[in-house]
């Protein structure tokens, strides 16, 4: 199931149709369409309030994967997705949200294993993904 398949799965588990998740989320219906297809990267800020206002297991969203998380887990989680976002942003980068789910996979991953990730880390991450 990929990051947008998950998306849609949160959408329909709530029984919203997509213009009324999209005003929960304070988004357009036509903006909130683009990220369910895929065509656009879903931004940050979309994924603090489906953590916030839904609960969602950030580990599930973005990798698929059931997580026993701790409150721990769910701020290096946070702070992973902020940085490559926020990098992203600078950058002037877009990619596809399967692809930003790998990414921050990858970088949690590393995150958890090395205790922190250095901005020349992160481009240098960044730089290979393109």
């Amino acid at each position: 199931m990929s990051i947008t398949e998950r998306l849609q799965a949160i959408r329909k588990k709530q029984g919203l149709t997509q213009e009324k998740f999209a005003e929960v989320l304070g988004l357009s219906h036509s903006a909130y369409k683009t990220y369910e297809r895929g065509e656009r990267v879903i931004p940050s800020t979309v994924y603090e309030t489906l953590f916030e206002k839904f609960a969602v297991d950030p580990t599930w969203l973005f990798t698929g994967l059931d997580a026993i998380s701790t409150d721990k887990n769910y701020s290096i989680l946070e702070e992973v997705v902020s940085k490559l976002t926020q990098r992203l942003g600078e950058q002037g980068k877009s990619y596809p949200p399967e692809k930003i789910g790998k990414m921050v996979k990858l970088l949690y991953e590393f995150r958890l294993q090395n205790g922190e990730i250095s901005d020349a880390y992160l481009d240098d991450f960044i730089g290979l993904a393109s």
